[in-house]
Formats: C-alpha cells, structure tokens, sequence
C-alpha cells in the first residue's frame, strides 16, 4: 500500500490536482467490501476478491464486454450476450447482422463473470458509464492509446 500511495501522490502532482481527496456529495456505489482479519493480512477468499474488484472498477451491472480475438490477429471487446442462432440462420444473409442485434439478450456482470475473469477464462471489461455520469461525475476513466 504505501508504493501505491506514493505513486498515486506521484500522478497528482504530476496533474496538478491536490493531496485531499474531493468529497463526494452523493453515491450510488454499493458499501465497501467487508474484508476480514485473513484479508487484511495478505489472504482474501474468492468472495472477498470479487468484492473488492466490483469496489475498485465500478460500471454498468447491466451488461459487461468480452473480449476476443480473430484468427488475422485482430482483436478487441464486444458486448456479453446469448446470441439467438436460429433466428440468426433462417435470416436471408443481408439480414443476419440486423438480427443479430435485435435477438441477442446482453449478459449482466455476475459473481461468475468476475470469477471467471480471477482465474483466467475469459478477459472482461466493463462499461464505465453510470447513471451518475448524466448527472455530470463520471468515476473513472481508462484509455488506452495505440502504440
């Protein structure tokens, strides 16, 4: 914790923004993780790992991305969701993406999901967009510049 803190007083800095954190006037974050004496020390329990990664990365829990990657080496995320195949094949072929996208039924960010993420099955990501981002407080922001 106390590199993490340099460093994150190291950014501040470097962005001119002060040591005090701003106060929040409102929130629609779920209570913090309740971390036991066995987390505090080091050891977490599956559970509490998830708890802490839905605390430290908050966005819409109505639909997470996966990622994925092509065979030409590209790659990238896409929204979860159960794809309706059938209806997807009996469309004419100029029709298939439109139904697609209207068939598919996106996928929530469950428990599972996460623990899928831990243990290495699939990659996720999330969608940072909230409801308190209308209201102009946008939590967090993650780019990724190419190159």
């Amino acid at each position: 914790m106390p590199r993490l803190r340099e460093e994150n007083a190291h950014l501040r800095a470097m962005l001119g923004i002060s040591q005090s954190l701003p106060q929040r006037t409102h929130s629609t974050s779920r209570p913090g993780p309740n971390l036991s004496s066995t987390a505090r020390s080091g050891v977490c329990t599956p559970e509490e790992k998830i708890s802490l990664l839905r605390n430290l990365f908050r966005g819409r829990e109505d639909v997470f991305a996966i990622r994925w990657e092509g065979k030409g080496g590209k790659s990238g995320y896409s929204p979860a969701g159960i794809m309706d195949w059938r209806a997807i094949h009996v469309a004419r072929p100029e029709e298939r993406k439109k139904v697609a996208r209207k068939t598919r039924t996106l996928q929530p960010l469950t428990d599972d999901a996460i623990r899928n993420h831990l243990t290495g099955k699939q990659t996720v990501g999330i969608y940072p967009l909230l409801l308190t981002t209308l209201a102009g407080s946008l939590q967090w922001i993650s780019t990724r510049s190419p190159g």
